[in-house]
């Protein structure tokens, strides 16, 4: 159980930061109404599970990973995530951290402070105060061809 978790938060974060990435570059998008810039939170989860369906998740399901992303006009972002409803309990599995992202075209990358630089991609749309993310991950447990995985959030702050 340990395991998924960490894997399901490393996926949640890794597309949180795709997020984050395209926040100054042309996404070749015409629908984002609006900026990156501000403080955002999961709202809807959509994993595509190999030979299941999708499962969607919320904030009210077991298995929803919570992830709150801040990012920051000069590249920077800063990140929380955790499991169930109380994120200080022993068995939520909360991490914290920060990094830097940068776009190169089409390529979003981004560096975790401590880590080695992960290559994401991605499509967003932003729509004044949500904002939806596309991609497919790479998940352990899934095996190695890329899981598509949806995710929701809205903006909590500027």
């Amino acid at each position: 159980m340990k395991k998924i978790i960490h894997i399901g938060m490393t996926v949640l974060i890794a597309i949180g930061l795709i997020m984050l990435l395209g926040c100054d570059g042309d996404n070749g998008s015409e629908s984002n109404e609006g900026s990156l810039v501000g403080t955002w939170e999961a709202v809807k989860e959509i994993i595509s599970i190999p030979g299941t369906g999708d499962a969607t998740l919320t904030p009210q399901s077991e298995m929803f990973m919570h992830l709150i992303v801040s990012i920051a006009e000069n590249n920077t972002f800063t990140y929380e995530t955790w499991s169930g409803s109380d994120k200080t309990a022993e068995t939520a599995g909360y991490e914290s951290g920060s990094g830097s992202w940068e776009v190169d075209g089409s390529v979003f990358s981004m560096e975790f402070e401590g880590d080695t630089q992960m290559i994401l991609e991605g499509t967003y749309k932003v729509s004044k105060n949500k904002l939806e993310i596309s991609t497919s991950l790479v998940v352990d447990i899934f095996g190695t061809d890329p899981v598509p995985v949806e995710i929701t959030m809205d903006r909590i702050a500027e």
